[in-house]
C-alpha cells in the first residue's frame, strides 16, 4: 500500500498541473478578496506542513488565477508561481517544481522564506536556494514576431509590463493582457516558456529603404497602428494616452462646483451689508443668520470643487490590484 502512494500523487499532480499554455474556463470572475484568502490559506497550510491542503490551493490558484479581472503585481504573481511550484515539490514532482520556482525567483529575487514557513535545511528550502544561486536565464524573443494590439491593450508578464514577446524559456510564466479603456483584464493564463497565444503576437513586415549608395537595404517596421516601430534589434515606442471616462466630467463639475462656491460667497456681501444697516433686532439676527449659512455654503461647495477638480486632473488610465498582508 505505502509504494503507491508515489504513484497516487504523481496522478493527482499530473491531473491538477498539466498543461501550463492552457487558458482556464472561467465560469465567475475570480474575487480579489478570494485571491487573497487562498494565499492567506496556502501560508498557514505551509507553516503546519499540511501537504494535501496545500497542493489543493495549488490547483485552486492554477485553476483560479487567470480568471482575475484586474492586473496583479509581480510579488503576487511570484507569491503565486512559487506556490505553485511547492505544489509540484510536494507531489514529488521535483523537474516541474524548480520551473515554476524559478519563474518565482525572477519575479521575487529577494524574497525568502521565514523559518516558521520552511525551517532551515529543509529539502525544499535547499532546492530553492540552489535555484537561486544559479546563474540567471535570459529571456528570449520570438524571432521575427513582435506583440500586437498594443495600441488597444497593455500586456503583462510574471506582473511587469512588456513591450516584446520575450520571456525565459523552458518557465511557466503568467500572461494577462489589460485593456487599456477599461483597466480590466480580458486574458490571463499560464504559458510554456515564450509560447505566447497567436492572438497578442504579429508578423514583422519588412519594408525597403534607399540608402545613400543608391542601394535597398530592408528594414524591418511594424504597422503603425500598432503604435510602435521596431529597427533591428531596437525600439521606438509612441505610447497614446488612454483619457479615463471619468476625467472631463469630474473637471467640469469641479469647475462648476467652485464656480458656484465663489458665487455664493459674492451673495455673502450683500447680506453682510444688509447686517450692517439692519435697524431691528429681527433683521439683525435674520442678516446674520444668513451671512453665516451662505459663507459656510461656499467654504464647503468650493472646497467639494477643488477635491472634484484635482482628482479629476490626477486620474489616469493605470490600472492595478492591491492584496494587504505577506504571502
Amino acid at each position: 500500500m505505502k509504494a503507491l502512494i508515489p504513484v497516487l500523487f504523481g496522478l493527482i499532480a499530473w491531473s491538477i498541473f498539466g498543461a501550463h499554455d492552457a487558458m482556464a474556463t472561467c465560469d465567475q470572475e475570480y474575487s480579489t478578496t478570494e485571491f487573497s484568502d487562498d494565499l492567506a490559506e496556502s501560508t498557514r497550510a505551509l507553516v503546519n506542513m499540511d501537504q494535501q491542503s496545500f497542493m489543493e490551493l495549488g490547483e485552486k490558484l492554477h485553476t483560479r488565477v487567470p480568471c482575475l479581472t484586474k492586473p496583479i503585481s509581480g510579488r503576487l504573481v511570484a507569491t503565486v508561481l512559487r506556490n505553485i511550484g511547492t505544489a509540484h515539490y510536494f507531489a514529488g514532482r521535483e523537474q516541474d517544481a524548480a520551473g515554476w520556482l524559478t519563474s518565482a525567483i525572477e519575479a521575487d529575487p529577494g524574497f525568502q522564506w521565514a523559518s516558521d514557513e520552511v525551517p532551515s535545511g529543509h529539502p525544499l528550502r535547499e532546492m530553492y536556494n540552489r535555484l537561486k544561486n544559479a546563474p540567471p536565464h535570459q529571456p528570449e524573443v520570438i524571432a521575427g514576431q513582435r506583440l500586437s494590439n498594443l495600441h488597444r491593450v497593455k500586456v503583462f508578464l510574471d506582473g511587469s509590463l512588456i513591450r516584446e514577446p520575450a520571456a525565459t524559456p523552458n518557465s511557466p510564466h503568467f500572461f494577462q493582457v489589460v485593456s487599456r479603456s477599461t483597466g480590466r483584464a480580458e486574458l490571463g493564463m499560464f504559458i510554456d516558456g515564450n509560447r505566447f497565444p497567436n492572438d497578442y503576437i504579429a508578423g514583422l513586415t519588412v519594408r525597403p529603404e534607399t540608402d545613400r549608395s543608391g542601394t535597398d537595404t530592408a528594414t524591418e517596421e511594424v504597422e503603425s497602428e500598432t503604435n510602435e516601430i521596431a529597427y533591428g534589434d531596437q525600439s521606438v515606442y509612441s505610447v497614446d494616452r488612454v483619457r479615463p471616462p471619468a476625467k472631463t466630467p469630474l473637471l467640469i463639475a469641479g469647475g462648476t462646483t467652485m464656480v458656484l462656491g465663489i458665487g455664493l460667497y459674492s451673495a455673502s456681501f450683500v447680506t453682510h451689508g444688509k447686517f450692517q444697516t439692519a435697524e431691528t433686532t429681527e433683521d439683525l439676527l435674520r442678516y446674520q443668520t444668513l451671512n453665516n449659512s451662505l459663507v459656510m455654503a461656499s467654504g464647503v461647495t468650493t472646497a467639494l470643487g477643488v477635491a472634484a477638480g484635482v482628482f479629476g486632473m490626477r486620474l489616469d488610465g493605470i490600472p492595478g490590484v492591491f492584496v494587504g498582508g505577506r504571502f
